[in-house]
């Protein structure tokens, strides 16, 4: 019957073993050398097969039982080896994702300090600058010398162009798409 990587193979000659199915290219490559004995045993993390250790020696060798023990032994060190490295590189990318993940929060806490913040500044700019548009309205009702109608206009002017800068922090402190 097929080896199955339950327990350890053990062959004199892997071209003669019935266990082993081997390609047209591994016979042709195994066919030319001397070495064609292996012992071959599992590595296996949590009961789940992740490689097979194989050793190879002359043709024809026997292999003892002490020699299968002590390379089922070192298959076992070395799956625990390659489980705990696989376990480190998950944990390390664990964290990695938790840093950025823990950046990206602080990124959002920022950008939202700084949008309630330009919020409650264009709430209370515009407020003044309501009270400044309704004096220069209110002195355009007036009759006023040439000069300082020029002045008034100014003013109006100015708080029009302001008045379009408290729309823009507000949008951005409601994170809205301002339409041009």
């Amino acid at each position: 019957e097929p080896w199955e990587p339950t327990g350890a193979l053990v062959s004199s000659d892997v071209l003669e073993d019935p266990r082993l199915t081997l390609t047209a290219e591994e016979r042709e490559g195994l066919a030319c050398s001397n070495d064609r004995a292996v012992l071959g045993v599992p590595l296996r993390a949590k009961g789940v097969v992740i490689g097979i250790l194989v050793v190879g020696d002359r043709t024809g060798r026997i292999w003892t039982e002490a020699e299968t023990a002590l390379m089922e032994a070192f298959a076992d060190q070395a799956a625990l080896a390659l489980e705990n490295a696989r376990l480190f590189e998950a944990e390390h990318a664990a964290r990695a994702a938790a840093e950025a993940t823990g950046e990206q929060l602080r990124q959002a806490q920022k950008m939202e300090a700084v949008g309630l913040l330009a919020g409650g500044i264009a709430h209370d700019f515009n407020n003044l600058l309501t009270i400044i548009s309704g004096r220069a309205q209110l002195l355009t009702d007036r009759a006023l010398p040439h000069d300082a109608v020029s002045d008034v206009e100014i003013i109006q002017t100015t708080t029009e162009r302001a008045a379009i800068l408290v729309r823009q922090l507000l949008a951005f402190g409601r994170r809205q798409i301002l339409r041009p």
